[in-house]
């Protein structure tokens, strides 16, 4: 495995604990789940060329694998409205 690097980030206390119900929800931690998402989007973007947001997760997995997956209906956001 390449030498990782450490690099710090701060983020707001409520993005936090975000990170921390998705990274238990996928048995990982908070530095997998970051992992996670730099890769696979960044990935996607040396494929594809370009960033566009908000990202499509399911497009970004399906060119991972270079299989199509089908979509899975869009749960709604749990967090309050602003």
């Amino acid at each position: 495995m390449a030498q990782s690097q450490p690099i710090p980030i701060r983020l707001p206390s409520d993005m936090v604990v975000r990170l921390d119900a998705a990274a238990k929800r996928l048995g990982s931690t908070r530095a997998g789940v970051i992992r996670f998402c730099v890769e696979t989007w960044l990935r996607h973007f040396e494929v594809k060329g370009r960033a566009a947001l908000p990202v499509d997760w399911d497009e970004v997995m399906a060119s991972q694998s270079r299989r199509k997956t089908p979509r899975r209906p869009i749960r709604p956001d749990p967090r309050p409205a602003p």
